[in-house]
């Protein structure tokens, strides 16, 4: 299977391209932290292909998705876990920004992206890794709630397009 994980440097996303890539899958891994994937790269190098990207650079982050389904030549498998939430009891705009930059702009910019590959392709399985945070809203952290609501909401959105459009690709 040829997977793509957005986000694969820390957290959700390190622990699942070690689930992954332990098994008989090439992985194209996408962060910011170039040696936090120059690390994984080492580790797994004949599975792995790396890209630093930032989710919030849409050149960017557009040149390296397609790098990576050109060089895949097919994607089964999109999980997009980038993601970032500060505390901001105070509501300080340039606490908030940032968030809103990265689970919202940068992150439909890149849903959407894999949203059409699929599409295109007339298969594959999109995933997007929010939070429970996204069902109540978080006083502490107000830009983070409201931005994983927003992604919980969208995704459903698209799985709703997906059966309506009877694509065998789906989202989750």
């Amino acid at each position: 299977m040829n997977i793509v994980i957005i986000g694969a440097t820390s957290g959700i996303g390190k622990a699942l391209f070690e689930k992954y890539v332990n098994q008989d899958n090439k992985i194209g891994i996408i962060g910011r932290r170039a040696h936090l994937l120059d690390e994984l790269h080492r580790k797994y190098p004949s599975k792995t292909f790396i890209a630093k990207a930032d989710i919030t650079n849409i050149d960017e982050i557009e040149y390296v998705i397609q790098t990576l389904h050109k060089e895949f030549e097919h994607i089964d498998l999109a999980i997009v876990c980038a993601g970032i939430g500060e505390i901001n009891a105070k509501l300080a705009y340039s606490v908030e920004r940032p968030t809103i930059d990265t689970n919202v702009v940068g992150w439909t910019f890149v849903i959407d992206m894999l949203y059409h590959i699929f599409e295109k392709q007339d298969y594959g399985h999109l995933v997007a890794i929010t939070s429970a945070g996204g069902l109540r809203g978080e006083p502490m952290a107000p830009a983070y709630s409201a931005t994983k609501a927003y992604q919980i909401n969208y995704m459903e959105a698209l799985r709703k397009n997906a059966f309506n459009n009877g694509g065998t690709y789906s989202s989750y």
